[in-house]
């Protein structure tokens, strides 16, 4: 178990690299895709603290996932889009115990009732 051979770093590195290139790829096609208004829209929505955090709240609870929101957020400041105190409030709100316990408290929810022992 022990045991990393060439194939196993290659495929690491292979991966981070699949990844890196996939980040740009995104970044390029927000950059076709974004015009004035989208960038008025997010100034709009993560121009106070509470705002972008709540924003953060609700791309976790869509997305499922904390991952997801921070790569988009790399794309959207790489971009141009957001600068980096608008996307700390998005991250907060994304990483935020409050997030995280109103997706687990849903999940837990939903799994009791399809269980049956909720009613």
């Amino acid at each position: 178990m022990g045991d990393f051979s060439f194939v196993h770093v290659s495929l690491v590195f292979g991966g981070i690299a699949l990844f890196l290139y996939g980040v740009r790829q995104a970044s390029a096609g927000l950059k076709g895709l974004a015009g004035g208004r989208l960038k008025i829209v997010l100034g709009i929505i993560a121009g106070r603290r509470l705002r972008a955090m709540a924003a953060g709240v609700a791309v976790t609870f869509m997305l499922q996932s904390t991952v997801a929101a921070a790569i988009m957020l790399v794309g959207l400041c790489n971009v141009g889009l957001l600068n980096l105190h608008q996307a700390a409030g998005i991250v907060l709100g994304s990483y935020g115990l409050f997030a995280a316990l109103i997706i687990t408290g849903l999940v837990w929810f939903t799994s009791a009732r399809r269980l049956g022992r909720l009613r």
